[in-house]
Order: C-alpha cells, then sequence, then structure tokens
C-alpha cells in the first residue's frame, strides 16, 4: 500500500512540474511583456506616403501602413480627433489646404497592448499663383441650419491693387448670411469694399481695392473677403468663382490669374 501511494506521489509531482514548465512557456513569448526579448506592437508607414517634410504639389495624399503584432489601427489628421480602430491600412484626403499638415497612425494587438504613435509632417504647395481661391477649400457641415465660413483669397500675387468677382451658388443649398471685408487691403491702409448677393439668384459680387498713396498696391498672400452661409438642405455644394474675375495693378491693369479654385461644402449623413 505504502509502495503504491508513493507511486502515486511521484506521479502528481511530475504532472505539477510539468504544468509548471506549461505556463513558463506560455509567459515566455514575444508578447509578454515581461519577457527581456518583448518587442511591441509597431507601426511603419510604407510608399507611396508623403515623407518626412515633403513638400506636395497636389491637394489629394495617400497614406499607406503595416503593422507587427497588430490587429488594428486608428489615425488621426492634423487637429482632428482620432479615427475609430479598424483594420485598413491606407486613407486618402482631398480638398487639401495649401500649408503644413500632419498625418499620424497607431496600432493596437488584440492584448489591449498599443504601438507607439508614428506621425509624418508635410506640406502642400498645390496651386500656382497668381491665383483666387476659396479657403478652405471644404466645409463639412453636420447639420441643416448651419452657418460655415469661407475665405477667398488670393494666392502668390505682385503688385495688387484691386480685386473683382462673382460667385455662384445653389440658392436652394445655400444661402448667403454676411459677407465682410478681408485684410489684404484693409491692413495696408485706406481701402474700399463692395459687396452684393442674391439669395433667390445665387450671386455673390465682390470689389475691393486699396486707396491712397503713390503706387499703391500689395505681395503675396492674403484674403479679400470672408462669406457666412447657412446651409439649407443636405447636399454637396460647389461655389463657383466666375472665371471673369479680374486683379488689377495700379495703372487699372489686368494682372492675369493662373488659377482659380472653388470651394466646396458638404454634409456628413
Amino acid at each position: 500500500m505504502g509502495s503504491h501511494l508513493s507511486r502515486i506521489t511521484i506521479i502528481f509531482v511530475v504532472l505539477m512540474t510539468l504544468s509548471c514548465e506549461d505556463k513558463v512557456a506560455i509567459l515566455d513569448n514575444p508578447l509578454d511583456q515581461e519577457n527581456p526579448e518583448y518587442t511591441p506592437p509597431q507601426v511603419t508607414f510604407v510608399s507611396p506616403s508623403p515623407q518626412e517634410s515633403e513638400i506636395v504639389e497636389s491637394s489629394e495624399v495617400n497614406f499607406q501602413w503595416h503593422g507587427y503584432m497588430v490587429d488594428e489601427y486608428r489615425t488621426k489628421f492634423d487637429d482632428g480627433e482620432w479615427q475609430d480602430w479598424t483594420e485598413e491600412t491606407s486613407a486618402t484626403f482631398q480638398y487639401l489646404d495649401e500649408g503644413p499638415h500632419i498625418f499620424s497612425a497607431q496600432g493596437r494587438y488584440v492584448s489591449g497592448d498599443t504601438s507607439a504613435v508614428v506621425s509624418i509632417n508635410f506640406s502642400v504647395d498645390a496651386v500656382e499663383g497668381p491665383a483666387l481661391m476659396f479657403f478652405p477649400r471644404r466645409r463639412i457641415a453636420t447639420t441643416v441650419g448651419q452657418t460655415v465660413a469661407f475665405q477667398v483669397m488670393v494666392e502668390e500675387v505682385e503688385d495688387l491693387s484691386a480685386v473683382e468677382c462673382t460667385i455662384t451658388f445653389n440658392p436652394e443649398i445655400l444661402e448667403v448670411t454676411h459677407i465682410s471685408e478681408g485684410s489684404i487691403f484693409k491692413s495696408q491702409g485706406e481701402s474700399i469694399f463692395l459687396n452684393n448677393y442674391d439669395n433667390d439668384v445665387g450671386t455673390i459680387t465682390i470689389s475691393s481695392a486699396l486707396l491712397g498713396g503713390y503706387n499703391p498696391s500689395i505681395d503675396g498672400t492674403d484674403y479679400v473677403a470672408i462669406i457666412e452661409m447657412e446651409i439649407k438642405k443636405k447636399r454637396r455644394e460647389t461655389l463657383t468663382i466666375d472665371e471673369s474675375a479680374v486683379f488689377r495693378n495700379p495703372n487699372n491693369k489686368s494682372i492675369s490669374i493662373n488659377e482659380i479654385i472653388n470651394g466646396l461644402v458638404e454634409i456628413e449623413w
């Protein structure tokens, strides 16, 4: 009887030892943060993503990435909120405005462990001046009745003393609530600013000029007007700058406008 109990005891000890060894094997794996050789989830950008500090000559960019020990990802663009976690490994952004931008991505493993945030800083220089454009290129609204605002800007102009333009829109979708003078001429001294809008027809006319002094003019990039509009319907609508727009120098001669960039209003469904 004693011999039989001894054999049972030995078998029990062996089984417990193997069980402990199995547990050690489970813990001793690359996903165990207590493992000295532990490698956390990682996210890396791949081509054709813009490179760090790259100047992109397009208003549209595409990012692609992959991960190590990653099941899902989340992304963030500029000062926006982090998007929900998904399995997507690419993202395309359109209607980007001129200037600096930043795109960030982060990965997460099924255990809940997250990677470091990786980011790419880049700049957009898609418009070749002299240009007349909406800033931002696109406004995204969430509800009917919401007010959105656009700046009408001149881009990379020289010897400018006056701007004239007509803008058209669908009055069933948008309604002008207010137009105010921009800083391009007002900040330089005495100026004139005239505007008229017709919400029945869907037109806006703007005339602005720098007055006084000898050979009054400005160089560079700045905004001519701020247009505020109320959304009346859940529709996508373009604000179109007519090709009759004119830049003038102090001698009242036309300055060639190289590009015209329209504005876009979208409502998230």
